[in-house]
């Protein structure tokens, strides 16, 4: 009994440390920040009141091959987290902060760098499309919104000593109408977001 839970331990090591490997070998992790930005109409108000909300974003994500031709063109997942915090001028004086969590997951196609974790091309774009599920709070307001949008994203990158820096856009070809938690109903014209990430 002894040496098959032996032969057990050893044989789950060998194949977590391989597929550990084969995980590492596939991901092109990156960091970086993301302006984002969101323009509409506060329909419920008398004239329809303009709002906008703009945030500035950590983010975090990789992108994960799942195929690939000579290391030059692949195709693959880039999920992604991004976690900001504003302090807007309120239009009616009440304190507080905006928090914005968002979690965008793209399927993308990449050529040149950055298509997988070992091209060697100086230069680089990506293609993509997905979806963004984003949750907004807006502290002294007591307001909390949440939306579900297709984004379209749109990458550049250049390797400048060894490291990638990619330039990103992402926008939803939508204008969704979201009601927030007070019952409050938001026609939005624009959401878009674009930033630099740096692979490591």
């Amino acid at each position: 009994m002894k040496k098959f839970v032996f032969l057990l331990i050893t044989a789950l090591s060998i194949g977590g440390s391989s597929l550990t490997a084969q995980l590492r070998d596939k991901l092109v992790p990156h960091f970086g920040f993301m302006l984002e930005n969101l323009d509409g109409l506060d329909v419920d108000r008398s004239g329809a009141l303009p709002v906008q909300w703009t945030n500035t974003a950590l983010n975090i994500g990789a992108y994960y091959t799942l195929v690939h031709y000579k290391d030059i063109v692949s195709l693959g997942i880039d999920p992604n987290l991004q976690f900001g915090i504003a302090f807007p001028r309120r239009t009616f004086g009440y304190p507080g902060v905006d928090v914005l969590i968002q979690a965008p997951v793209y399927a993308m196609a990449r050529v040149g760098a950055n298509a997988t974790k070992y091209n060697e091309q100086r230069f680089g774009i990506g293609l993509g499309g997905g979806i963004n599920y984003t949750r907004i709070f807006r502290t002294g307001l007591d307001q909390r919104i949440g939306y579900l949008v297709p984004e379209f994203v749109a990458e550049a990158s250049l390797v400048t000593r060894g490291s990638p820096i990619t330039g990103r856009i992402h926008f939803t070809p939508v204008n969704p109408q979201i009601t927030e938690n007070n019952g409050i109903n938001y026609q939005f014209s624009s959401i878009i977001g674009f930033g630099l990430l740096y692979g490591f």
